[in-house]
């Protein structure tokens, strides 16, 4: 049934490794990259793009099931998830950036790469899933039915900007 929520990672896999060679190309005009890196940074997309959309699309599921609408549930899920994804994403990337500080060459560009890589896929999967889940007419009655909307015991109006007091 929410098999159409399936296609937000389908987009956002490509469009985060085309963001990550895009970002790495001037890079290693100053660094080198050994010849295994681009593996490396594809699997590290496929992986943390996959997770990131999954984790999104789970709290949009679950705001569009308690009643919200898809404006609401996307504001929602991009205040409570994708607050969690940032924290994660900056603090794997700080992470990998301390590979660099190693002497050896080969990994210090890893580092440099795989942080580029994590920062790629945070602004794909923070943009364009919300982008997707707005615009795209399927997404927006994912599987919420008018009496789910009706019934729901609690429907608040989130501001789409957050006010800070979380």
């Amino acid at each position: 049934r929410r098999i159409k929520l399936l296609l937000v990672p389908i987009f956002t896999v490509p469009f985060s490794l085309l963001l990550t060679l895009l970002c790495c190309y001037p890079v290693s005009n100053h660094i080198s990259f050994p010849s295994f890196a681009p593996s490396i940074f594809i699997s590290l997309v496929m992986a943390m793009s996959i997770d990131y959309s999954l984790f999104l699309l789970t709290r949009y599921r679950e705001e569009r099931e308690r009643g919200r609408d898809n404006i609401n549930a996307v504001a929602n899920m991009l205040r409570t998830a994708g607050k969690t994804i940032v924290i994660t994403s900056v603090t794997l990337a700080i992470t990998m950036l301390g590979l660099a500080m190693f002497p050896a060459q080969f990994l210090s560009s890893i580092g440099i790469g795989a942080a580029i890589t994590l920062m790629s896929v945070l602004v794909c999967n923070l943009t364009l899933a919300p982008t997707i889940l707005l615009t795209v007419p399927l997404m927006s009655d994912a599987d919420v039915s008018e009496a789910q909307r009706k019934n729901s015991k609690e429907i608040d109006d989130v501001p789409l900007l957050a006010d800070g007091n979380d």
